[in-house]
């Protein structure tokens, strides 16, 4: 399988006389979140990247998604296929794995496994109509795949759904995660999970709104299980960087600190932040926090009022989490701030958690996490040096390296 990561560095004060030379290097990684169009193939069980669930007349007819609520269980799947409403035609649902990746799509024989009365069919890059249960094999010769339930009983549904890939068909009971994810994360000291949870623009509020771990599939809008990111922590005895949803409320954030604490490798460190650059108004958090901090009277500019929400709810996580975790060394505490080159910004956001209208309990932080990004011009200069079909490893590595120079430089500056 051919896997695509989005490299991510951790700065923090804490750690700056590090040696890139030590075992434990500080370098963390980004993991994207999960997707039927990932080629980031997280689980054994590709099912558990598949799209939500698409509704679509039962007789071909009518639109691609007609839109309508098909009643789904608890982990998900339909209580019955095809489904009236008295409203619409009868119901069917379909969804999309492996959809628009290219090479990734891992060919071969998979395992097609469904618990539960009804009809499944396979189209675009496996084919067959199958009755369940099943448990066969389908072979995939590259190219989407899209599962449709044509049917499930009322009595005894289709209640469990799994395609697994062709390397694992044997032993996804007993290994969930894909060797390719587990060996490349191998190199990191700390994990961020906050594409993986889907932290940017999330509307949960409630410990209700999670996603379960048990759901048919991970790639919901409200992000993968924390069950998940606990099990990747424990399989690579990696540190995990975790963001709270903006809206979580605080029995919320309660619920994930106790499950984390009950459930997390004693060894692992967890670097907690608020949400995700809130100072950034492309993302929906910005003007919802300011919005929120304007309820509790917060006054400013938009942008302003999002930075003292920011501290606000940082400094209720991080007090939420030291009664938990008993003031826990493990806890790394983190006050988000922007870009290298923006020490205001910084300055600002240590000013008002040091302010007991946004910090009454006067909880300390860990560290400042900023933005030193490197390398990202790296390619667009091969191009127009004209060396796209002549340069080295090597000196594509040489260059990554002058621009890590360069950004360590501007973060020490500012």
């Amino acid at each position: 399988m051919n896997t695509k990561f989005y490299c991510w560095l951790i700065f923090l004060s804490s750690i700056f006389s590090l040696s890139m030379a030590q075992i434990k290097r500080p370098i963390g990684i980004n993991i994207s979140s999960v997707g039927d169009y990932s080629t980031e193939l997280v689980f054994t069980d590709g099912f558990k990247q598949s799209r939500s669930w698409i509704s679509s007349n039962a007789d071909g007819t009518g639109p691609w998604n007609t839109g309508v609520n098909v009643p789904l269980n608890v982990s998900g799947y339909p209580l019955q296929i095809p489904y009236n409403d008295g409203s619409n035609p009868p119901q069917i649902v379909k969804t999309l794995m492996l959809w628009d990746i290219g090479n990734a799509v891992p060919t071969g024989h998979y395992r097609l496994k469904v618990w539960g009365n009804g009809q499944v069919r396979l189209s675009f890059g496996a084919s067959g109509t199958y009755n369940c249960p099943v448990d066969t094999l389908v072979n995939v010769t590259g190219g989407g795949i899209m599962l449709e339930i044509l049917s499930s009983s009322v009595s005894s549904p289709i209640s469990d759904i799994k395609f697994i890939y062709p390397d694992y068909v044997n032993t996804y009971e007993v290994q969930k995660y894909t060797n390719e994810f587990l060996d490349f994360l191998k190199d990191f000291q700390v994990i961020r999970f906050m594409d993986f949870t889907k932290t940017n623009g999330s509307a949960v509020v409630q410990w209700t709104d999670r996603t379960p771990a048990n759901y048919y599939t991970q790639a919901k809008s409200t992000g993968a299980s924390w069950e998940s990111v606990i099990e990747i922590a424990n399989l690579t005895k990696k540190d995990i960087w975790i963001n709270i949803p903006h809206k979580a409320n605080d029995l919320y954030i309660y619920q994930l600190a106790t499950l984390l604490h009950s459930n997390l490798d004693s060894s692992i460190k967890v670097y907690l932040e608020y949400s995700n650059e809130v100072w950034n108004a492309a993302f929906p958090q910005h003007a919802e926090c300011a919005q929120m901090a304007q309820s509790l009277g917060y006054t400013g500019p938009e942008w302003e009022r999002a930075w003292k929400y920011t501290v606000k709810r940082s400094a209720d996580v991080f007090k939420i989490f030291e009664d938990v975790f008993d003031n826990d060394s493990r806890l790394i505490k983190i006050i988000p701030s922007q870009a290298t080159t923006n020490g205001w910004l910084s300055e600002q956001l240590i000013s008002y958690f040091n302010n007991p209208l946004y910090n009454p309990h006067g909880v300390s932080a860990n560290a400042l996490s900023i933005a030193p990004y490197f390398a990202g011009n790296v390619a667009d200069q091969i191009v127009s040096d004209g060396v796209v079909n002549s340069i080295t490893t090597a000196e594509i590595i040489t260059r990554m390296q002058n621009s890590l120079t360069e950004a360590f430089s501007a973060m020490i500056a500012h």
